[in-house]
């Protein structure tokens, strides 16, 4: 059953990559991150419906991208992004044309996910508004206070944290209703549910799954492809 409307956030223009073009659609073994995003999705059966928020600049060539998935997905749209992230997210909620009881939010420059993430979200929403991925923070986190350290903070209940996050739609557009009406600026979604009161999950993820943030991201996710052997045609 076609119950999740995922949006997969491809609005930022990546200039910590230090290119001329976003980062989203930078190539990662012969195909851009954006496509090997997409195509775990679109053949998805869970998946209904996909939004992409795209730099205006930058839409024609997303269209041209999502215009291989057609066949196997039609219900696949670009949308003007925001001035940031968070504006992106909200923009492809609003321009969603398929009501659907679950949303996913990915980061479409973070193409190692692994598909099944979204089947155990599914699986978890049954007692909770929404479901994260994420992995255990590996190293010392210190907190800082005008450039001096404040205090370490202990990491065995720190957790670094991935997307896709999957949400129920009813209680992630409440959230977000609420956000908007208090200018509450987030860093992901799960942090909408949480200023809610909502109970979010945290489900086991795989440390591969890196969001190309600057140029090493790029190098380091080139060595995973050899490691794993996937194709990079």
């Amino acid at each position: 059953m076609r119950s999740v409307l995922v949006i997969l956030a491809a609005g930022g223009s990546g200039r910590r990559m230090g290119g001329e073009i976003p980062k989203q659609l930078l190539k990662l073994g012969g195909r851009t991150l954006l496509q090997r995003s997409l195509e775990k999705f679109a053949s998805h059966p869970a998946v209904a419906e996909i939004v992409i928020p795209s730099p205006l600049d930058w839409i024609p060539d997303i269209q041209r991208i999502t215009e291989s998935f057609r066949a196997e997905h039609p219900l696949i749209s670009v949308t003007e992004g925001g001035e940031s992230r968070q504006e992106s997210v909200l923009n492809a909620l609003r321009s969603s044309r398929v009501h659907t009881a679950f949303v996913c939010i990915h980061d479409a420059v973070r193409p190692m996910f692994s598909p099944d993430i979204l089947d155990r979200a599914l699986e978890k929403l049954s007692d909770c508004g929404g479901v994260i991925p994420g992995v255990p923070a590996l190293h010392t986190m210190k907190e800082v206070r005008d450039g001096y350290i404040h205090r370490t903070v202990d990491r065995g209940t720190l957790y670094q944290i991935h997307t896709p996050q999957v949400f129920r739609r009813d209680i992630y557009e409440k959230a977000w209703a609420r956000a908007v009406s208090d200018c509450l600026q987030v860093t992901d979604d799960a942090s909408l549910l949480e200023y809610a009161g909502e109970k979010v999950a945290l489900i086991p993820d795989s440390y591969d799954n890196i969001k190309v943030t600057v140029p090493g991201d790029l190098e380091l996710l080139e060595r995973i492809l050899e490691r794993k052997g996937v194709e990079n045609a």
